[in-house]
């Protein structure tokens, strides 16, 4: 059932990330000056964030290993675990942080910001749902070989 959840998740941020061109058609100042298109942006990097941090949480959970309560957190423990390399982790807690301001500190948004990590999102998200799928095909394998022992 987590797998089902995480899998799911993946496929979320791939499709999140093949609309990406869309947003990113205009340059950085038009997209800096229409609402409707920053708008969209910035909705695209608080899904991706929230989806990976789900899936962060999801594949913790799954290892027996304490969720983390926070997104940033929860990237940093998958590091630690070994799923995720350290300097990923460091981004997407970077992403994180710009997804927090986009949720709550929506006067204080900086547009080149939002519009820069948008254009680095598909080798961000990429990697990480890389990582996220070998952990998972690790799992996977570890629990057949626990099945076929215990047969």
């Amino acid at each position: 059932m987590v797998r089902e959840a995480i899998v799911e998740r993946l496929a979320a941020i791939r499709q999140r990330l093949h609309a990406l061109p869309a947003v990113l058609a205009e340059p950085l100042p038009r997209y800096a000056t229409d609402a409707l298109l920053h708008s969209a942006g910035e909705r695209w990097l608080q899904l991706l964030v929230e989806a990976a941090s789900d899936v962060s949480r999801l594949l913790l959970a799954g290892m027996d290993v304490d969720a983390e309560t926070t997104s940033s957190a929860s990237f940093r423990r998958l590091a630690e675990e070994g799923i995720i390399p350290h300097d990923l982790a460091d981004v997407l807690q970077g992403y994180t942080k710009t997804r927090n301001i986009i949720v709550h500190d929506y006067l204080d948004i900086d547009h080149a910001d939002v519009y820069g990590k948008l254009e680095r999102a598909a080798d961000v998200f990429g990697r990480y749902a890389l990582c996220v799928e070998k952990a998972l095909t690790a799992q996977a394998a570890g629990q057949e070989e626990t099945d076929e022992r215990e047969r």
